[in-house]
């Protein structure tokens, strides 16, 4: 599983992660719920989220494991769990936001009263979503929430809402591009 200490070293490998072979209209954010901030443990925690998501796809006979693009943990730092973004990941419910989609999995439980996005993890999400859009050519409004697709999850949790975010990304958009791109 690959590893970014943060969203800045991210950036330039994302140019070349977009030519994915699929359409991709869409970032689809999601929060863990468990392990939530007090229970990550790292690398660790990362495998066992993995590990988690291929038994699912093992238990329920899927084609495709279901879970995350990137993983985001308490810190600020990012996990690649699969090798590049060719996989159409069941994240959602709804088939169009499985296959034209992008899943951001952020480690932490955001309802109300529990986990805070601040600090280093909201720069990562915020610079992460961003860089997203500026990859293929989305702007802000192709942020979705996992709670989008159904009615029986609050993910990514009732503390986030989406207009702020998708103000957050609008803003961070003009900083990711150059970082993306970085002058010789």
């Amino acid at each position: 599983m690959k590893y970014y200490e943060n969203v800045e070293a991210l950036l330039p490998d994302l140019g070349p992660m977009a030519d994915c072979g699929r359409k991709v209209d869409m970032v689809v954010l999601h929060h863990t719920w468990s392990p939530d901030h007090a229970q990550w443990q790292g690398k660790t925690s990362a495998a066992g989220i993995l590990n988690y998501w291929l038994a699912q796809q093992k238990e329920k006979g899927w084609r495709q494991p279901l879970g995350g693009h990137f993983i985001v943990d308490p810190d600020g730092g990012i996990y690649l769990p699969f090798d590049d973004l060719t996989l159409p990941l069941n994240a959602n419910s709804n088939v169009h936001a499985n296959h034209c989609g992008v899943a951001i999995e952020t480690v932490g439980n955001f309802d109300a009263h529990h986990d805070a996005l601040a600090g280093a993890q909201l720069h990562a999400v915020n610079g992460l979503l961003a860089g997203l859009c500026v990859a293929f050519g989305l702007s802000e409004q192709s942020v979705m929430f996992h709670r989008n697709y159904t009615n029986q999850k609050t993910c990514p949790g009732t503390s986030i809402d989406r207009d702020t975010v998708r103000a957050a990304v609008a803003n961070a958009i003009p900083w990711a591009r150059p970082q993306m791109h970085p002058e010789p």
